[in-house]
């Protein structure tokens, strides 16, 4: 950039105020670069493109680098008239090789992104020029180019501003020009990170590098990449931690999909056993009506244990736990277990424990039948 910097002042007599990198190519020490020379805008920013640093970038406006760079992305629309891919604002695309392809491109474009957009439109050294296919070069100006090019310019000349990077960091500058929030740099050393997190194959490293990103909230804000490395280390073998932390994450759904049955599943393996807040979750889940195998004389059990191993926070689950004793036979609900003559709810329909109605406790009292004395393995069932 010294260079870049030294030779456009040589050739102009002044310093550059905006880069575009060769192949749309960038990273977060060319735009570190750019500030630190006083280069104020960039437009690099084309995600469609593989020569992309980030393939979690998504089409935008004008936004804000956290390091104070303005960045004006490449337009680019992901659909076009037919064609069922991104296509750019590009002037030697075949997509817009009439004026009323190119203005109708522009409508599309203000009403995606807001008539408050910079629209980039692409154009190349040969943009203007015939293209010698025996010789494979680009020679002399192309007519039809030329003339092409300024029925564009005349046709929105009454709809639009063309203006300069110098116009739009004025514009920036008087608060004319809406720019969207920053995009932080740290976008790219993550990505960094997680490239270097995919190849780790010790499994100590995977755990201890997984519980760093746990306690990490700025590196690991939503828990994603501490969970992905959980789940390496589960499938390598280990069981206490991966199953603990695995647990919470679907538990809370932090990095994972909330999902209760999976998480009972990670909370109910053996290694666990002897956790006191894995008996604690296990107790929260047991209790909750949105898990479908509520029960809440183990719920009383684990969160029973959990307290008895330290776990203040039991003590309130607990309290707000139905009072019932577990009874045999039919004079129970089959559900949890609450004694029947506690049922007197809505004239003795509605159990004060699950809130079921008889019409669930028959189903359940059905599907528990089924499951004992019938074997569906292969068969084929009917159900009204």
């Amino acid at each position: 950039f010294d260079f870049l910097v030294e030779q456009h002042e040589a050739c102009t007599g002044e310093r550059p105020l905006a880069y575009r990198g060769g192949g749309y190519r960038f990273n977060e020490h060319t735009l570190q670069a750019m500030h630190e020379r006083g280069i104020r805008l960039h437009s690099s920013y084309n995600p469609p493109r593989k020569t992309q640093p980030l393939d979690s970038f998504r089409l935008r406006k004008q936004f804000f680098w956290s390091n104070g760079v303005l960045e004006v992305p490449i337009s680019c629309l992901p659909t076009f008239l037919n064609l069922k891919r991104p296509i750019e604002f590009n002037f030697n695309t075949g997509a817009l090789s009439t004026i009323d392809k190119m203005r109708q491109y522009l409508k599309r474009f203000y009403k995606r992104f807001g008539n408050d957009a910079l629209a980039v439109m692409v154009m190349h050294s040969w943009s203007l020029l015939e293209f010698d296919n025996e010789r494979g070069i680009f020679t002399g100006p192309s007519e039809g180019n030329v003339e092409r090019f300024d029925a564009f310019l005349a046709a929105v000349k009454n709809d639009l501003d063309i203006i300069t990077s110098r116009q739009v960091l004025d514009l920036v500058d008087a608060g004319r020009l809406a720019v969207d929030g920053g995009m932080d740099l740290m976008v790219f050393r993550q990505r960094s990170d997680e490239d270097g997190e995919r190849k780790m194959t010790d499994l100590s490293e995977i755990l201890a590098r997984a519980e760093e990103l746990w306690n990490d909230s700025e590196a690991d804000p939503d828990n994603t990449r501490s969970v992905a490395l959980f789940r390496k280390a589960w499938e390598m073998g280990d069981r206490a931690t991966s199953g603990y932390r695995l647990g919470v994450a679907h538990y809370e759904g932090t990095g994972a999909e909330q999902d209760l049955e999976k998480a009972y599943e990670y909370f109910s393996i053996p290694e666990l056993d002897e956790v006191r807040y894995a008996l604690l979750y296990r107790g929260r889940i047991l209790k909750s009506s949105a898990f479908p195998r509520q029960d809440f004389i183990k719920a009383r059990e684990y969160l029973k244990k959990a307290l008895e191993m330290g776990v203040e926070l039991a003590a309130e689950d607990l309290q707000s736990l139905p009072r019932v004793q577990a009874v045999k036979g039919g004079d129970a609900c089959p559900i949890c277990n609450t004694p029947k003559e506690q049922v007197t709810d809505m004239n003795g329909r509605q159990c004060p424990g699950c809130k079921s109605l008889e019409r669930q406790r028959i189903f359940a009292l059905a599907c528990r039948q089924m499951a004992e004395e019938l074997n569906l393995a292969g068969g084929k069932g009917l159900i009204i």
